[in-house]
């Protein structure tokens, strides 16, 4: 097992965040993703102000001491650019990651990978440290511009794939010997030419010839395995949410196994991770399509409790009452809070537009129901 500390700077947006790591969680595997509370701060006097009027993202190449020439005009149409950004030095970047790792006491075994929306002095899309250390870094900003699609695909594919690298290659002249210079749709093309980057997206591949290396360097396969299956369902959700859009329509839904699963299958198996608690109360709402009042779940109880009872892992039957009670008492905040991090939840995975379909939407004092037709759910062992 690898422990990947997932962590941000003080200026990427919490929400992008949480969106990135749940999206990384919902696949199994030795890479095990974790973050800390406390996110990182990057001294002021080490950030260098760069205008955004002076980026040109079309002509950006990845080269030592990049230089940014003028936006052109066509740039306004792909999203609203803040009035600036900042560029740090990779020195200070992996400096800071070394001193977070210390503070938090984390094991120098563990990876450390920071998500950052400031630029780095050669314009890299993610880096490991040059001393060896396990810390690396994703940069977050621009994805909208080179690759069109929600930004948590571009950044969850980079911080897999810098995993992998620094499991196979000991250090950058290692590392420069095997990267793709031309393009070919692998892991390990360079992509000179930011742009081209896409073309890593959409194929989801790594070249014969790298897994060739990566064989002989005895990488460990179930992480190779599992970066595989993060990277292919990357490329599948960011396909079928392109073609969503030109026929907006649920998705089939599975409840699987004795865990009672939640699994988009169109999606690449996608997860979506609730509590027992958020799970029964959600399956509650799946089971009965005509709605239910927030007053009423009282009404409801005996059937609450039986599907808890299968999903607690704890052994205090008392527990189990209480938190039911809880739960169906109409003058407690608990059924409220579990409806709020259902919609979260189902947010940050399938997108606002598609998750509308799956939690349980209604005023109040009015009936709450799941809207999507039931002949998308399947029960399933």
């Amino acid at each position: 097992m690898y422990t990947i500390w997932l962590i941000r700077s003080q200026e990427y947006p919490a929400e992008k965040f949480w969106e990135v790591l749940e999206l990384l969680k919902t696949f199994q595997g030795p890479l095990q993703f974790r973050t800390q509370e406390k996110h990182l701060e990057i001294p002021q006097d080490r950030l260098e102000e760069v205008p955004f009027e002076t980026i040109d993202l079309d002509s950006q190449k990845l080269e030592p001491m990049v230089v940014y020439e003028r936006i052109s005009n066509s740039m306004v149409q792909y999203f609203e650019p803040p009035p600036s950004y900042h560029k740090v030095s990779w020195d200070t970047i992996f400096d800071q990651c070394q001193e977070y790792r210390t503070n938090q006491r984390i094991s120098e075994n563990d990876f450390i990978v920071l998500l950052t929306e400031h630029s780095n002095e050669y314009g890299w899309f993610t880096a490991g440290d040059p001393k060896g250390n396990r810390n690396l870094f994703v940069h977050t900003a621009f994805w909208e511009h080179y690759t069109g699609s929600d930004h948590r695909y571009p950044v969850a594919y980079h911080v897999a794939s810098a995993i992998l690298k620094r499991l196979t290659f000991t250090n950058y002249s290692d590392l420069n010997a095997f990267l793709h210079k031309e393009a070919r749709g692998c892991m390990n093309d360079f992509c000179a030419e930011k742009k081209k980057v896409s073309l890593k997206l959409r194929t989801a591949d790594i070249c014969p010839a790298c897994m060739d290396l990566m064989d002989r360097r005895n990488v460990d396969r179930a992480v190779i395995r599992q970066v595989l299956s993060i990277i292919e369902g990357i490329r599948d959700q960011m396909l079928f949410k392109s073609r969503w859009k030109l026929d907006p329509k649920p998705l089939k839904l599975q409840v699987k196994g004795e865990s009672k699963r939640i699994i988009f299958p169109e999606l690449g198996n996608l997860e979506v991770k609730f509590t027992p608690l958020e799970k029964t109360l959600f399956l509650l709402y799946l089971k009965h399509p005509e709605g239910i009042r927030l007053v009423e779940l009282s009404d409801f109880k005996p059937e609450l409790k039986e599907i808890y009872a299968s999903l607690y892992n704890g052994s205090d039957p008392a527990m189990v009452e209480a938190n039911i009670a809880s739960l169906s008492n109409p003058l407690s905040n608990s059924a409220s809070e579990k409806f709020s991090r259902i919609k979260s939840k189902l947010t940050h995975a399938l997108g606002a537009d598609l998750a509308q379909f799956y939690y349980p939407k209604g005023e109040i004092a009015e009936l709450r129901k799941i809207e999507v037709g039931r002949e998308w759910v399947e029960y399933c062992s």
